[in-house]
């Protein structure tokens, strides 16, 4: 009931438009061992996008968790997730994805939305990587977002090149835990 109260009289988020939100991405390859790639992709993107100066990033813990909170709210109060993100966290920018497999391949797709509007502003090309080493998917796909995003900023990255993901999932999660 607060919930809902609160939800109906708070002012709407202010969205900055050099404010970026990197959602967990969405896990579809139907294995639940797989899960927690989704933060590592999330928090990997996070951090090199902070490298670029234009940007104010959300660090991926706070994205995490304010993610798991829109998912509490019913849809019929909220935007859709990847939009609500962007609203609670005051960016304008929102990306968001997910990864599938194909045989023994990971895939990751992502995609750059306007938090305002909920349009996809850019999709960005998708990324393929074995799935017992998904790092390599993970570094192409950052430097796909990286290109873009600095692109739209016109800001160049510095050190984007020393930060390199996990090479597994399970080593991610032992670094988490």
């Amino acid at each position: 009931r607060a919930t809902v109260h609160t939800l109906f009289t708070r002012p709407p988020a202010t969205l900055r438009v050099n404010r970026v939100v990197v959602a967990t991405f969405r896990n579809e390859t139907g294995d639940p061992k797989l899960e927690p790639i989704g933060a590592l992709v999330s928090d990997y993107l996070s951090e090199a996008l902070a490298r670029l100066g234009s940007l104010q990033v959300v660090d991926a813990g706070t994205a995490a968790a304010t993610d798991a909170l829109i998912r509490r709210i019913p849809r019929l109060l909220r935007s859709s997730e990847d939009r609500a993100l962007g609203e609670e966290t005051g960016a304008k920018v929102v990306v968001a994805g997910n990864y599938y497999l194909e045989g023994d391949t990971i895939r990751f797709r992502a995609r750059i939305l306007d938090a305002e509007s909920g349009a996809i502003r850019t999709p960005v090309e998708p990324v393929a990587a074995l799935a017992s080493a998904p790092s390599a998917g993970i570094t192409a796909l950052s430097a796909r977002l990286v290109a873009v995003l600095r692109a739209a900023s016109d800001e160049d990255a510095t050190d984007l090149g020393r930060l390199s993901p996990p090479r597994s999932a399970a080593a991610y999660e032992a670094f988490r835990q």
